[in-house]
């Protein structure tokens, strides 16, 4: 590999993790808004309202360790400690549970605003 392909490399995976950081970073504040905003407008006695809450909450969890477990995945990765699999599998897992708790959460939201818009 010379130069020019490495120099292209190293800022093609640059762009991709910095892109997926502030993904993730969009959906953590996303979230936290979701829950600020059932938290002051839903009826509390709603199951809809407990079960959004729940799914905007898991998904900023989710997002929190994913911010740390990428840490340790980037500094195994320039370790070549060869434990980077595990935490490509954990990523990954992480990753999945972060969009489908972040869908189901706006899902609900949405559905009870539209059912809002109804009455």
């Amino acid at each position: 590999m010379n130069d020019k392909d490495s120099a292209f490399y190293l800022a093609s995976l640059y762009g991709w993790i910095i892109s997926k950081i502030e993904r993730d970073k969009s959906l953590l504040f996303l979230s936290i808004w979701g829950i600020v905003l059932l938290i002051m407008k839903c009826p509390k006695d709603s199951i809809l309202c407990v079960i959004s809450t729940c799914a905007f909450l898991v998904s900023s969890l989710s997002c929190v360790i994913i911010f740390e477990v990428n840490t340790k995945y980037l500094g195994s990765l320039s370790k070549n400690t060869g434990s980077s699999s595990h935490y490509e599998k954990l990523l990954r897992g992480l990753d999945i549970l972060l969009i489908t708790s972040f869908i189901i959460g706006t899902l609900i939201l949405l559905l009870m605003g539209l059912d809002n818009l109804r009455k």
